[in-house]
C-alpha cells in the first residue's frame, strides 16, 4: 500500500522545484497587487486624507511620532497622549516609528506593509499544500489569499491589522511546522511571533486554549506525539508580554494596566448593542442609526472627560468596565445575542475604504470593488462549506480506516475552525470593522473551505457509486455529459 505521506516526506527534485515556482508566482501576484494599492493610495491622497481614513490612525501615528522623536518617550506629558499610550499597545507605533525616524514616513510605511502582507498568500498556499497534499488546492487557496480585498486594502491604511495578521499567520504556521519536527526552534519562533502579535494588538489575550487545541490537532495530523511542555510554553508566552508591559505602565502611571481598549470596547460597542436589542425586545434587525447614536454619545463623553483631564485613563477604564458590567449582567441574554449577531455581521462585512483610497476611477478601483462584493457574499458560505466535513464524519461514523485523507481533512478543519471561532467571537465586540478584524484568520477560513470542498467531492462520488450499485445504467455524470 502506498504511504499517504510519501509526497511530503520524500519530495522529488521536480516536485520541490514546482512547489517553489508555485509559491514564488503567488507571492509575485500578491506583491504587485499590494504595491499597486499603496502607490495609488499615495497618488490619490494627501497625508491628511490618509490620517482621516480611520479614527484609530491618529492614535497610532501620535505614539509613533513620540517614539521617533529624540528621547524616545512613548507618551508626552499631556492628558491626550497619556490616554493614547494606555489605550494602544506599542507594537504598531514602534513599527511606524522606524519609518518616521529613518525614511520618508508614510510612503515607506505603506510600501513596507505591502511587502510584508505579500507573504501571507504564499504561506496560505504552503499550508494548503502540506495539509491537503494537493497542488491544485494550494493554487486555489493561494490565489484566494492573494486577491483578498482586505488583504490588499490594508496595505494602504495606517492600522495595525496587517502587521498583526502577518504575525498570526507566521505563529500558527510555525506551530504547524513544529508538529512535524523534533527541534525546539520552531516552537520558539511560534512563541516569538505570538508575543510580537500581542504587542501589536491585544486580541490574543485569551488565545492560550486555542493554541493548545490547534497544537494538539496539528500533532495528530503529523502522526506524532504532543510535546506538551513546549506547546504550553508557546500558549502562555503572550502572557509574559502582558506582564512586562503592565509593569512598564505601573512604573509610569502607578496602575497595573496592559491596555484599556478592552474596557472601551465593552462600553462603546457591547453596551450600545445590548441596549439596542433591549429596546427592540430582541426582535427584528437593529436600528443602525440608533446604534451609532448610542456609541457616539458614549465615545464623545469618554474622550471629553479623559482628554480634558477630568479623569485619568485608568479611572476612565474602571468607569467603562463598571458601567458596561451593570448593563451586561442585567441583560446577559441580549448581550450574548448581540455578540453573536454582530459576529455574523462582521463575517459578512466588506472593505469600506476603497472609495477613499482609490479616488481615481479606473480598472484597479473597479477590481477592488468587485473583489469586495465577491468576498462579502462568499465568506460565510465558505465557512459553512467546512460543515460538510462534519457531515462526512457523521455519515462514515468516524471510521477513517478506508481513507486516511479524510482523517487529515477532519483534523485540519477542527484545528483551523478553532482558530477562526476565536476571532469570530472577538469580532463581535465591535462593529464596522469586520473585514479587517477577521483578516488575520482569513487563511484559516480558506483552509476550512478547501477541506469542505474535498469532502463535498468525496460525498458526491460516494453517492454516485451507491446509485450505480442499485441501478448501473443511472449514471448522473454520463447523463450530464450527454445533455
Amino acid at each position: 500500500m502506498t504511504n499517504p505521506t510519501t509526497k511530503i516526506d520524500q519530495p522529488r527534485p521536480y516536485r520541490v522545484r514546482g512547489t517553489i515556482t508555485l509559491l514564488l508566482t503567488i507571492w509575485a501576484v500578491s506583491l504587485v497587487l499590494r504595491l499597486l494599492l499603496a502607490h495609488q493610495t499615495l497618488a490619490d491622497n494627501s497625508e491628511r486624507q490618509i490620517f482621516d481614513f480611520n479614527f484609530d490612525t491618529r492614535e497610532y501615528v501620535h505614539l509613533a511620532h513620540n517614539l521617533a522623536a529624540p528621547g524616545h518617550a512613548y507618551n508626552l506629558d499631556n492628558a491626550e497622549s497619556r490616554f493614547f499610550s494606555q489605550l494602544r499597545t506599542p507594537g504598531y507605533p514602534a513599527f511606524c516609528a522606524l519609518f518616521f525616524r529613518f525614511t520618508s514616513g508614510i510612503p515607506a510605511i505603506l510600501y513596507a506593509q505591502a511587502f510584508l502582507g505579500s507573504f501571507i498568500p504564499p504561506l496560505t498556499a504552503l499550508l494548503c499544500l502540506v495539509v491537503f497534499q494537493s497542488r491544485r488546492l494550494a493554487v486555489v487557496g493561494g490565489l484566494l489569499a492573494a486577491f483578498s480585498c482586505p488583504g490588499i486594502g490594508l496595505s494602504g491604511i495606517l492600522l495595525s491589522d496587517l502587521l498583526f495578521a502577518f504575525l498570526v499567520v507566521a505563529a500558527f504556521g510555525l506551530l504547524f511546522a513544529a508538529a512535524f519536527r523534533k527541534g525546539r526552534s520552531l516552537y520558539l519562533g511560534a512563541a516569538l511571533a505570538l508575543c510580537l502579535a500581542m504587542l501589536v494588538k491585544p486580541a490574543l489575550l485569551y488565545v492560550a486554549p486555542i493554541v493548545l487545541i490547534s497544537g494538539f490537532l496539528f500533532a495528530q495530523i503529523a502522526n506524532r506525539s504532543v510535546r506538551w511542555r513546549l506547546l504550553t510554553s508557546v500558549a502562555l508566552s503572550p502572557l509574559l508580554v502582558v506582564a512586562l508591559w503592565s509593569y512598564r505602565n505601573h512604573r509610569a502611571t502607578g496602575e497595573w494596566i496592559f491596555c484599556t481598549v478592552d474596557a472601551q470596547n465593552l462600553r462603546q460597542f457591547m453596551v450600545p448593542i445590548t441596549e439596542e436589542r433591549l429596546a427592540r425586545g430582541g426582535v427584528g434587525l437593529l436600528n443602525i442609526r440608533s446604534l451609532f447614536d448610542r456609541q457616539k454619545t458614549a465615545m464623545t463623553r469618554d474622550l471629553d472627560d479623559v482628554c480634558t483631564g477630568r479623569v485619568t485613563p485608568a479611572e476612565l477604564a474602571r468607569r467603562q468596565k463598571t458601567e458596561a458590567m451593570v448593563v451586561l449582567k442585567a441583560h446577559p441574554v441580549y448581550a450574548i445575542e448581540g455578540l453573536i449577531c454582530n459576529s455574523f455581521a462582521c463575517a459578512a462585512d466588506g472593505w469600506a475604504w476603497t472609495p477613499d483610497q482609490l479616488r481615481t476611477h479606473g480598472p484597479f478601483r473597479l477590481l477592488m470593488l468587485w473583489l469586495n462584493y465577491f468576498q462579502m457574499g462568499s465568506r460565510i458560505p465558505i465557512i459553512l462549506l467546512g460543515m460538510v466535513v462534519i457531515l462526512e464524519h457523521l455519515i462514515n461514523d468516524g471510521d477513517y480506516s478506508a481513507d486516511p485523507t479524510r482523517k487529515r481533512d477532519a483534523l485540519a478543519t477542527a484545528a483551523f475552525g478553532a482558530i477562526f471561532l476565536y476571532f469570530f467571537f472577538i469580532s463581535g465586540t465591535s462593529f464596522c470593522a469586520g473585514s479587517r478584524i477577521l483578516y488575520p484568520v482569513e487563511f484559516a477560513i480558506i483552509l476550512i473551505g478547501m477541506a469542505g470542498t474535498r469532502s463535498a467531492f468525496r460525498l458526491a462520488i460516494r453517492a454516485r457509486e451507491r446509485l450505480l450499485e442499485t441501478d448501473p445504467e443511472a449514471d448522473p455524470l454520463a447523463a450530464a455529459s450527454e445533455s
